[in-house]
């Protein structure tokens, strides 16, 4: 079984990654006209990279979303109006992203 190596630079640290596919993988989203997704923590950085990627190898789409654990610490001791402007933030911190 072929194997696919797809590079990629996560748009908020710069930590190149190599995400490796089976040829199955690339055959079945070439079939189905699908996405592959492929998540990568970068946990140290507090975040994971997300990529989406088709059926001849390439990158589509890449983002970035910030880990659960760094949102629910940013919502401790916050008051009950300021959830509304903390989830925006966190919303608009998600669509961070590259082709």
């Amino acid at each position: 079984m072929q194997k696919n190596i797809i590079q990629a630079t996560c748009p908020i640290c710069g930590k190149k990654e190599s995400i490796l596919l089976s040829e199955d993988e690339l055959k079945n989203a070439r079939e189905q006209h699908s996405l592959i997704t492929k998540a990568v923590s970068h946990s140290k950085e507090g975040h994971v990279l997300t990529l989406y990627i088709d059926g001849q190898g390439i990158v589509r789409r890449k983002y970035c979303f910030e880990m659960a654990e760094n949102q629910i610490k940013a919502l401790e001791n916050k008051n009950p109006g300021d959830l509304d402007t903390i989830f925006e933030q966190m919303l608009q911190n998600s669509k961070k992203s590259t082709k």
